[in-house]
């Protein structure tokens, strides 16, 4: 098996700045695994790849997080040093 790399995906782009994902994974390219990890290449912000599989479709996006206790970019913006919600536009 392929070891785990991270590869821009086209499936989505983060819901907080609404730059581009890549996703860490030894699918294919162009593909991704369900709950293989996930990041915005700009803030930095994480998910994890989700697929909804259909009998007729297939459905992948990122499941993106907003935390508290996170040390991304975007959350550290958006929560204090206590963990309370400070907000901001994109909320």
């Amino acid at each position: 098996m392929a070891k785990k790399a991270w590869r821009a995906w086209d499936g989505d782009e983060c819901m907080h700045c609404g730059c581009s994902a890549e996703v860490l994974t030894n699918a294919p390219l162009g593909y991704a695994c369900d709950s293989d990890d996930a990041r915005c290449t700009e803030c930095g912000c994480s998910g994890i790849v989700c697929i909804d599989a259909e009998p007729d479709e297939v459905h992948a996006y990122i499941s993106w997080h907003d935390d508290a206790t996170c040390d991304c970019d975007w959350c550290k913006a958006h929560y204090d040093a206590e963990g309370n919600w400070i907000g901001g536009d994109d909320a």
